[in-house]
């Protein structure tokens, strides 16, 4: 298990609420394989607390609070090589996390229709049986979009 080290609880907030959402997943889709969740990526990612206004920073650390009641209350057991292993069910919490892409979005100046790109990306991926995957995405578009908005 990892450990991350936070001064004050409401970064640790302010960065699970951030992990938790959207551009996050697009990223880790994107930029990295997709599969494994690399202390290389969560490090390389641009969610710096003081990367936020101080409203923004305080809606993230109350939408991350949210998001971790929402999931909880939606535990799943899964079996993995013959191990149980505890999950929660990202689906039910799906409406905190639109909610922390919007202030991501607003605090980074991303346009909206890069936001709906995204959402539609996760939504092919997640939530809709994943007809699309790494080898058939069009990862070089989304790059381009993504390299764009920087």
């Amino acid at each position: 298990m990892r450990t991350y080290r936070f001064r004050i609880a409401t970064e640790a907030d302010i960065i699970y609420s951030c992990l938790v959402s959207s551009i996050a997943f697009w990223l880790w889709t994107v930029e990295s394989d997709g599969f494994h969740l690399t202390d290389t990526f969560v490090l390389g990612l641009p969610f710096l607390p003081e990367s936020f206004p101080a409203h923004e920073a305080h809606i993230l650390s109350q939408l991350g609070q949210a998001h971790d009641v929402a999931i909880k209350r939606n535990p799943t057991i899964k079996s993995n090589a013959g191990l149980k292993v505890l999950n929660f069910n990202r689906q039910s919490a799906a409406h905190i996390s639109y909610q922390i892409d919007e202030v991501i979005a607003r605090a980074f100046g991303l346009p909206h229709a890069f936001l709906e790109l995204v959402r539609d990306r996760v939504q092919n991926l997640v939530f809709v049986g994943r007809d699309q995957t790494r080898s058939t995405a069009s990862n070089s578009f989304e790059r381009e979009a993504y390299a764009a908005t920087c």
